[in-house]
């Protein structure tokens, strides 16, 4: 279970970050640049998205490494140990947008371009039939040829 996300609106997204230095006495080294990380995420409208509509950190940390903040670049310009903690922060920070699908109404069936499409199917196995069939006449196993004999010829005698 998940804790619950702020539910204020993204432009409104504030920084601990410099309380957090004021309050400790360090210097701006020593702790990871929140404001910087954030700024930098709400910079793309399509990664501010892509984080709220995100159920869980680890779909934002996702995101940001698809979006080209790797281990590297997380450690040198933000001063987060990794791409899990800055997510973490980016999650805790954007608040959560519900996503709804649009209910479209699905096409109707049964019009002429469907009958079109059922006939164009159906040729292919037409023509396969009347290929068949033009080779074998009779295709049930029935004798194509009548076998006679002309009415003055011998009969011949039965081998048993």
């Amino acid at each position: 279970m998940t804790t619950p996300r702020s539910k204020k609106p993204v432009s409104k997204v504030t920084s601990i970050d410099g309380a957090r230095r004021k309050a400790s006495g360090t210097t701006a080294e020593m702790l990871p640049d929140v404001q910087g990380l954030l700024d930098w995420v709400l910079r793309d409208p399509r990664l501010v998205e892509y984080c709220a509509y995100a159920v869980d950190q680890f779909e934002v940390a996702a995101r940001l490494e698809t979006f080209g903040l790797s281990a590297r670049v997380v450690r040198t310009s933000f001063g987060f140990s990794d791409v899990f903690a800055a997510a973490a922060v980016v999650f805790e920070s954007i608040p959560y947008m519900d996503v709804r699908p649009e209910k479209k109404p699905g096409p109707k069936m049964g019009n002429a371009q469907d009958l079109l499409r059922g006939a164009l199917y159906a040729v292919p196995a037409i023509f396969v039939s009347v290929v068949i069939l033009s080779f074998h006449p009779a295709p049930f196993g029935g004798c194509s040829r009548s076998v006679s004999r002309s009415p003055g010829a011998p009969r011949r005698p039965s081998p048993y």
